[in-house]
């Protein structure tokens, strides 16, 4: 955390294309600090600083993966959708498949998708609908 030493006290700034590494307190990697009473990621009051303001529905994503970094060259404001599709989540990892487990495209036309968000591939999805009713 910060006390009253300015922000560039607390990172490495190698050099202008480098990582800029936090060496402040962290938390789950993402630097950390406190502005004006509030704690805040460390990579979003140095995008500020040095870069400006972006609008509040964006999320900045570290196109170098470090969380840890904080160099606003690394970082590029984006919607949270892709944010997470750009990570290695399970989630976004999933995302990325072009084919169902038993070898379906996902297309507009053969992808059902659940309110929840997860989808299915619609040839596998009436399989497994017939076998169920098969069963009653």
């Amino acid at each position: 955390m910060t006390s009253a030493r300015p922000l560039s006290y607390w990172y490495t700034k190698a050099g202008e294309d480098d990582c800029w590494y936090w060496h402040g307190g962290k938390s789950n990697g993402y630097g950390v600090c406190r502005i004006k009473g509030v704690v805040t990621r460390a990579h979003i009051a140095v995008y500020r600083q040095l870069k400006g303001d972006y609008p509040s529905y964006l999320q900045l994503d570290h196109l170098c993966k470090h969380p840890a970094c904080v160099n606003p060259k690394h970082l590029e404001p984006v919607t949270a959708e892709e944010n997470k599709a750009r990570g290695s989540s399970w989630q976004a990892l999933n995302a990325k498949k072009t084919y169902c487990p038993q070898g379906h495209e996902y297309t507009v036309e053969n992808t059902y998708k659940y309110p929840s968000g997860r989808r299915e591939c619609r040839i596998c999805r009436t399989a497994n609908v017939a076998r169920f009713r098969s069963k009653i």
